[in-house]
C-alpha cells in the first residue's frame, strides 16, 4: 500500500521541478534575447531551484524516517 503523504511529497517535487525548468527556459530565453530585466529571471530560477531542493529534501527525509513503499511509476514513464 502507497503512503499518501509520500504521493503528495512526490508530486510536490515533480511541481517545482517542472516549474524551475520553465524558469531556467525563460532565464536562457531573456539572455539570448539581450532583454534588460534578465537578472529578474535569473533570481527566480534560482529561488525556483531552491523550493525544489526543499521539496526533494522534504520527500527524503519523509522516506528515511517512515520508510514507506514507494509509489507505482505512472503508465509510460519509466523513470521512477
Amino acid at each position: 500500500m502507497a503512503c499518501r503523504e509520500r504521493e503528495l511529497l512526490e508530486s510536490e517535487v515533480k511541481q517545482t521541478i517542472k516549474r524551475w525548468m520553465e524558469l531556467e527556459d525563460k532565464a536562457a530565453a531573456a539572455i539570448r534575447d539581450a532583454d534588460p530585466h534578465f537578472n529578474e529571471s535569473l533570481a527566480q530560477a534560482q529561488r525556483a531551484r531552491a523550493a525544489a531542493k526543499k521539496a526533494q529534501a522534504a520527500l527524503d527525509d519523509h522516506v528515511a524516517s517512515h520508510r514507506c513503499v514507494s509509489v507505482a511509476p505512472e503508465a509510460g514513464n519509466k523513470g521512477g
